[in-house]
């Protein structure tokens, strides 16, 4: 379990969870890696995924709310 610091706030206890993907397109072979982190009762707060070694995407919770019932 980890701290994950986004402008929506500090979220203790994130499950980081790491992907890795073998994709074809056209003959061509890449490996996409995808790290997310997880945070129970709101979900993804942080993303990131690279290919060939580059930073292709990076995402942050900037805010939630929780619904009223």
């Amino acid at each position: 379990l980890e701290t994950v610091v986004v402008p929506a706030g500090d979220f203790e206890g994130c499950v980081r969870v790491e992907t890795t993907n073998r994709l074809a397109y056209r003959g061509q072979l890449s490996v996409k890696r995808e790290t997310r982190w997880y945070k129970e009762g709101v979900g993804v707060v942080k993303s990131m995924s690279e290919s060939g070694g580059d930073l292709r995407s990076r995402s942050e919770l900037l805010e939630f709310q929780i619904p009223a019932e």
